[in-house]
């Protein structure tokens, strides 16, 4: 898995490094351009490949795309938390999730379309804002974040899974399956895959494949049993189930709430 390509001046151990997660490149380098020699960016196309990249560089700001290919903002948010707690954390292209929301927040939020000046001033800010100490519960004395080490071993394992489900999430792939492609025990995979993660492997293929579906649902022409075939459930009743569990409404239900959302005010 390549995570992604760093930026082409030399490296400097004592500048300050930006992470930047996003598929398209025009943000990177147009953050480049800004910070000058200010700070190195490093650079990744994937979610998971962001994560390799902070779990062995020091970054001190992170500025991810709302919509990643491999995994859901809130998901990416709570791995890189592990990784690397405190750093400073922008999501571009989405709104913030709603108050009371379970998911985890980023630090700042810019949504479509992306005003550039306005994320270069809250780089511009958080490049000098000092790290600010955190107290240990009633001892007054300030502890430093305590970081996840997470074995480089079984973040390969966890990249290469997530790979794997991104291919392989509309098939009904088996865990056994994943695992014995992975050289390791099913149980064993679960257990690697929670730790790092934080989530059971089985809730992220659901999450995955939920999310298709509902940008699936946005499209009118089509049919909901077609959609859960698409997104690995040959049986659309079990799907129906899942959503609703998941979503807290029927498919059929959010597809009316998206279109009402859609139609024009006047």
């Amino acid at each position: 898995m390549r995570p992604g390509s760093e930026n082409d001046c030399p490296y400097r151990p004592t500048s300050p490094a930006i992470l930047v997660v996003d598929p398209e490149t025009a943000v990177s380098e147009a953050v480049a351009l800004a910070v000058n020699r200010q700070a190195q960016i490093l650079r990744a196309d994937t979610g998971m490949g962001g994560l390799m990249i902070a779990a062995e560089r020091a970054v001190v700001l992170v500025i991810a795309g709302g919509h990643l290919p491999d995994m859901s903002p809130g998901d990416f948010l709570r791995i890189l938390g592990l990784l690397r707690p405190g750093v400073p954390v922008a999501l571009l292209g989405v709104e913030a999730p709603s108050r009371g929301s379970l998911e985890p927040r980023a630090n700042a939020y810019f949504p479509e379309p992306i005003q550039l000046k306005g994320l270069l001033r809250w780089i511009a800010d958080s490049l000098d804002r000092p790290t600010p100490p955190r107290l240990k519960p009633g001892s007054g004395v300030a502890a430093p974040p305590v970081r996840y080490e997470v074995p480089g071993h079984q973040l390969e394992i966890v990249g290469w899974v997530v790979e794997f489900i991104e291919r392989c999430y509309q098939e009904g792939t088996r865990f056994s399956e994943v695992a014995q492609a992975a050289g390791v025990s099913r149980s064993h995979l679960c257990r690697i895959f929670k730790r790092v993660t934080g989530l059971p492997l089985k809730r992220f293929l659901t999450r995955r494949r939920l999310r298709v579906a509902k940008d699936l649902l946005r499209e009118p022409g089509l049919a909901i049993h077609d959609i859960a075939s698409k997104v690995g459930y040959p049986d659309p009743r079990y799907f129906n189930r899942v959503f609703r569990r998941w979503e807290g409404q029927t498919p059929s239900l959010y597809r009316r709430q998206v279109a009402r959302q859609s139609r024009p005010r006047g």
